[in-house]
């Protein structure tokens, strides 16, 4: 891995637990590193779903007129 990663892990164990959501979780099972990647994957799905429901919302009003109040 690159050494700007390595610098990066180093400064987030730098930051006090008590600033970190969910740090009281992180365990020898579950380290630091892993909740981040895991926390990161949801955060993508999460923008992926907004792209989508937004393509989905416009290809409704504009595409096949549906009323802009029956789309959510």
């Amino acid at each position: 891995m690159s050494s700007q990663f390595w610098v990066t892990m180093k400064s987030w164990k730098a930051v006090s637990p008590r600033f970190l959501p969910f740090a009281d979780v992180i365990s020898e099972n579950l380290p630091l590193s892993r909740l981040i990647r895991l926390s990161l994957f949801q955060f993508s799905v999460g923008m992926a779903a907004t792209l989508l429901i937004g393509t989905l919302n416009r290809v409704l009003i504009v595409e096949m007129g549906v009323s802009a109040w029956l789309v959510p």
